[in-house]
């Protein structure tokens, strides 16, 4: 399996290659250079979805900062370059609905949205493991196995 630190890090040089002249973060500093990228990883959530496959979904958030934002009523100039970024970002790496990450294409789903004034958009990896699911010392796991095949 793809490690999740493999996964930022081919997003980064993806879009480092679009913007090169952008910052990228993992955490923001008190004095980041702008315009900028800020990656946070979501919810890593693991959902046993049978008895042979696992579900694992990884959700990566990726906000653009165009400038430092003091909350006052952006100019037009500002919103249509953020809107430029978005479009450029769409077009050159979203829509290709995968990230290639150790030769292996990763598929995704996004959304884009906003938040507090800062272009937010959300990357959802989806992966299924094939695991048989070990019961024999596990009562409960027995229980949840016998009421799904009914």
């Amino acid at each position: 399996m793809v490690k999740i630190i493999d996964i930022v890090r081919a997003l980064i040089k993806s879009i480092k290659t679009t913007f090169p002249t952008s910052e990228n973060y993992l955490k923001l500093p008190e004095k980041a250079d702008y315009p900028c990228f800020l990656y946070e990883i979501g919810l890593n959530t693991h959902k046993i979805d049978n008895y042979y496959t696992q579900k694992n979904t990884l959700n990566i958030d990726i906000i653009y900062f165009n400038s430092r934002d003091d909350y006052n009523t952006e100019e037009l100039k500002e919103i249509t370059k953020k809107l430029d970024i978005i479009s450029k970002l769409e077009e050159e790496i979203l829509s290709k609905y995968y990230l290639e990450v150790n030769n292996k294409k990763l598929s995704f789903n996004y959304d884009i949205t906003e938040s507090d004034g800062q272009s937010l958009i959300n990357l959802k990896f989806v992966f299924y493991t094939k695991k048989k699911i070990e019961t024999d010392n596990c009562e409960e796991m027995k229980e949840i196995i016998i009421e799904r095949k009914r």
